[in-house]
Formats: C-alpha cells, sequence, structure tokens
C-alpha cells in the first residue's frame, strides 16, 4: 500500500509538473513577442491609425470645412478688410452729371444696361456718396445670354475743374454676388482713375517694381479714365508690395514729384468691361512728410 501510496505520489507529482510546465510554456507563448509585436502594432499602428484618420478628418473638416468657408466668407463680404476675387469692372467717372449725387433705381438700371445694349434691373436708388451699394441684374458679358449680379458703388473721381477743385462723383459696377471689401471700398471713394494696359495684363503676380512702372503709366497717361497728368510734375513712383492680380486687394505706393513732394496712392486691380485688364488707382493726396 506504501509502495502504491509513493507511486500514485509520484504520479500526481509528475502530472503536477507537467501542468506547471504546460502552464508556464503558456504563459511564455502569450508573453511573446509575436503576441506582443500583434499588440503593439495594433495599439501602435491602430491608434495612429485612429489618431491620423481622426486628425485627418478633423484637418479635412478644419482645412475645407468651416474655417476655410468662414475664410472665404472673410475675403469676399463687405467690411471685413479682406479682399475677395478681383471682379469684372465698369467705371464711368461721369454716369449722370458732375454735380448728381444720387441716381434714381430706374436712371442706375438704366446706366448699366446701356454697357451691353440690353436691359438690367437694380433693387433701389443709389446715393452715389454714401459708401453703401446696390444690388443688379444684368447681362454678365458684351456677348451671350447669361445674365450676372453686379454691384453698383459711388467713386470719387477728380473735378473736371482740376484736382484743387475737390472731387465729384462717379459710378462703378462690379461682377460680384458680394459687395467689396473695407479696404477696396476705401480706395474707391477716393481720387479714382484707371487704365487698361493690355489683355495678358496680371496673368502673374506684378512684381513691386513693375507695379510701380505701370502706376506711373497710368498717372501720366492722357487716355486714362480720369487724366491726371496735369495734377503734378510726376517723377516716379514706388510700391511696397507685390500685386496678385486674382485679388481685389489694394498695394499702398508713393509718387514722387519733380520738386520733392510725395503723394499717397491705393492701387487695385482693374478687369474692366471695356477696355483691357489694368489698374485702378485712388489718390489720398499729398504726404506732410515726402520722406514718409
Amino acid at each position: 500500500m506504501r509502495r502504491l501510496r509513493t507511486l500514485f505520489a509520484l504520479a500526481a507529482g509528475a502530472a503536477l509538473l507537467a501542468g506547471c510546465g504546460g502552464s508556464a510554456g503558456g504563459e511564455e507563448d502569450t508573453g511573446a513577442a509575436p503576441p506582443a509585436a500583434e499588440s503593439g502594432t495594433s495599439d501602435g499602428g491602430g491608434e495612429t491609425t485612429d489618431e491620423e484618420s481622426s486628425d485627418g478628418a478633423s484637418g479635412s473638416d478644419d482645412g475645407s470645412g468651416s474655417d476655410d468657408e468662414s475664410g472665404s466668407d472673410d475675403e469676399s463680404g463687405g467690411g471685413t478688410g479682406t479682399a475677395g476675387a478681383t471682379p469684372r469692372v465698369q467705371f464711368t467717372p461721369d454716369p449722370a452729371g458732375p454735380t448728381a449725387d444720387e441716381i434714381s433705381q430706374a436712371d442706375l438700371a438704366t446706366e448699366l444696361g446701356a454697357i451691353f445694349g440690353a436691359t438690367a434691373a437694380c433693387d433701389g436708388s443709389l446715393d452715389l456718396t454714401s459708401g453703401e451699394t446696390q444690388t443688379c441684374e444684368a447681362p454678365a458679358a458684351l456677348e451671350g445670354d447669361e445674365t450676372a449680379t453686379w454691384i453698383a458703388v459711388g467713386v470719387a473721381v477728380m473735378s473736371p475743374e482740376g484736382y484743387e477743385s475737390g472731387t465729384t462723383w462717379g459710378l462703378m459696377f462690379l461682377q460680384t454676388d458680394e459687395p467689396p471689401s473695407e479696404g477696396a471700398l476705401q480706395v474707391l471713394r477716393s481720387n479714382v482713375t484707371g487704365l487698361g494696359m493690355g489683355s495678358g495684363f496680371g496673368q502673374e503676380e506684378i512684381s513691386a517694381e513693375d507695379l510701380a512702372d505701370t502706376t506711373f503709366q497710368v498717372i501720366t497717361a492722357d487716355n486714362a479714365y480720369v487724366p491726371w497728368v496735369d495734377v503734378a510734375d510726376w517723377e516716379s513712383v514706388e510700391c511696397d508690395d507685390s500685386m496678385d492680380f486674382s485679388r481685389f486687394e489694394q498695394v499702398e505706393c508713393t509718387a514722387r514729384t519733380t520738386d520733392g513732394g510725395a503723394w499717397s496712392l491705393s492701387v487695385l486691380p482693374g478687369d474692366f468691361v471695356d477696355n483691357d485688364r489694368g489698374l485702378l488707382v485712388g489718390n489720398n493726396g499729398p504726404r506732410e512728410d515726402p520722406a514718409g
């Protein structure tokens, strides 16, 4: 019996050892590199993928969602000081006589329709001096049946009697669904002129040096929309920055005169309906400090 008990004990001990050995082996297998790598890959790659997917989606939302849409609205919305896309423009320096400050709804539509030899419609009258805008509907181009929204705005221009006699009010139509930015409106409220430079003008970014040369051509041209050639003895122009013609955003420039004077200018792209592409130039007057 003792021998049997001893044999049973030995057998049980062997079985227990075998069981423990199997368990240890199983734990080694479970804790070994492949499962851990799978777990690590799953955690690392999975988390990275999730984060990338989440960040990517979030980035995509941020990049193409509300933030950019808000930015786009800021760019094109009036009063933001940020520029939108450059509109087609029709510049009429003397729409209804040099003393007219307001254009009736019917006359405003007639002015716009006459550009295209077609019928136009406007939502109301326009006070040229107010800086406010009026919305109109008219053909999109000189040829074709497509229509477009046009924004009418009053534009300050040099009096026919000359710069010293002050400004009168002209009219500008801009082909856009949104009013121009506050920065652009400020330029249009200054003493404005313009000139077409060629159909290919502005196809590429215009360097500050080239913009200065072109602005000088505008202010010294006899055939500008409002000639400034006799306003001063212009000598040169310097511009602070280059111009992206696709954005209706002003660039500040300085016009120098032969007597050492300096005039402050603000320059906008001019995609004219009745002329080649060129520049709109606002004259902010002589600087008190020409060296500034």
